[in-house]
């Protein structure tokens, strides 16, 4: 859900930083133009009150676009959307840990700790939204963290690879790692 509201967020932040650019451009342009147009005539009096209407409207028109911009309905992206259908953990499904490899710890050297390993799908269809659970282990084999992750699609019969940084308590160190299926989306 975080990360589907900082998507929801960065976009709508590029929305109008692209609006404002773009409507800076547009204004710029106009100015300009309105600038040579006022400079060419001589009756320069009737111009002035036209120049700063003008403007206002000018002012008026950005202000607006930014409003248009933040007022634009997003449509919320739910599993629904993908025509699937959820699967938990406690229904039984085809996806674990690859038994051919252990998951790779790497120490980063700030704290934290870097866990790459594969999740392998025994599923006749493909799956989408997966969301795994990695839990890090210190040297006696006691769970010291864990941190919830995503792989973003596992095809049918296929490995794909997750990466999720674990941060345990200060001092603790993360010796090994292991990895669960939470949840997913049959396509």
């Amino acid at each position: 859900m975080a990360f589907l509201l900082s998507n929801l967020i960065t976009l709508k932040l590029g929305l109008v930083l692209i609006a404002v650019i773009l409507a800076t451009y547009f204004y710029m342009y106009l100015a300009r133009s309105l600038g040579l147009f006022y400079n060419a005539h001589v009756d320069r009096d009737k111009w002035d009150k036209k120049i700063i209407s003008m403007g206002i409207i000018g002012v008026i028109g950005v202000l607006g676009m930014i409003l248009v911009v933040l007022m634009v309905p997003f449509a919320p992206i739910t599993t629904e959307s993908y025509g699937g259908t959820v699967v938990s953990e406690n229904t039984t499904i085809p996806i674990t840990p690859d038994e051919n490899t252990t998951p790779v710890v790497t120490d980063l050297k700030n704290g934290s700790y870097q866990v790459t390993g594969l999740m392998r799908s025994y599923a006749d269809s493909d799956y989408i939204n997966v969301e795994i659970l990695v839990m890090g282990y210190d040297v006696n084999g006691n769970e010291i963290t864990e941190k919830e992750g995503l792989i973003a699609k596992i095809k049918a019969n296929e490995t794909s690879q997750y990466t999720v940084i674990l941060t345990p308590k200060k001092g603790e160190v993360v010796a090994s790692a292991d990895c669960i299926f939470l949840n997913g989306t049959t396509v």
